[in-house]
């Protein structure tokens, strides 16, 4: 039987991790009963704390070419994220990392929640709420219509990325297992890195349930400061 719920970081390269700690700091603060589970390089596992009960090595099952690409972000030291300047291709590996390493966890739960390292918990939220939904996530403002979502309808709107509040259903692992395979064949020339639009496909095709959060559940630190 799948244990209760699961918070999901991941941190490749040191920056990453205490970013993610502070993350997982918040999150304890509100929601205490949650595993606390990282996802990073050897090296920086090698330095986790324990505000993490589980730790899980990014390269498992993924490809060489991707595992080659993590082993470089994890050198940036400022951490690597697209506003940084960290290139593409890195960017890209972590990201289909973050979503394979989802696909495999949320077995094992009975929900997860996946949040980006440099996001903070800004109210206690009810990641346990009952009710006819898959998954949780925040909508933003504008939606980006290029490639697959070009065409999409303007409802459901496009949501982020940096928080996903993942129930295991049939029909979450039906969308996750879309949204990298969308990920994987679709490389937009001007925006590589993209996946938010992505997702949004993903959630069509999927026919997954959303439960639409304020802003209030999750802050992005960069964005807020």
């Amino acid at each position: 039987m799948p244990a209760a719920g699961a918070l999901v970081l991941q941190a490749v390269g040191l920056a990453s991790l205490r970013e993610a700690e502070r993350a997982a700091a918040s999150i304890q603060a509100v929601q205490p009963d949650l595993e606390h589970i990282v996802i990073g390089d050897a090296e920086t596992l090698r330095r986790a704390t324990a505000t993490f009960q589980r730790k899980i090595d990014v390269e498992e099952g993924l490809d060489a070419t991707i595992r080659a690409a993590l082993r470089r972000a994890a050198r940036v030291s400022t951490g690597c994220r697209r506003r940084s300047g960290c290139a593409d291709e890195l960017v890209r590996a972590l990201r289909v990392a973050r979503i394979a390493h989802l696909r495999r966890l949320l077995t094992e739960y009975d929900y997860v929640v996946s949040m980006d390292a440099d996001s903070l918990a800004c109210q206690k939220p009810d990641f346990a709420l009952k009710g006819a939904w898959d998954v949780a996530l925040r909508p933003v403002p504008v939606a980006v219509r290029k490639g697959p979502a070009r065409d999409l309808p303007p409802y459901p709107p496009e949501f982020s990325g940096a928080l996903l509040i993942l129930r295991n259903t049939t029909a979450t692992q039906n969308l996750l297992e879309t949204w990298a395979a969308l990920y994987a064949s679709y490389n937009d020339g001007k925006h590589p890195t993209s996946d938010q639009p992505l997702l949004r496909v993903a959630l069509r095709a999927a026919g997954a349930r959303v439960r639409y959060l304020p802003v209030r559940y999750g802050c992005a630190v960069w964005s807020a400061s």
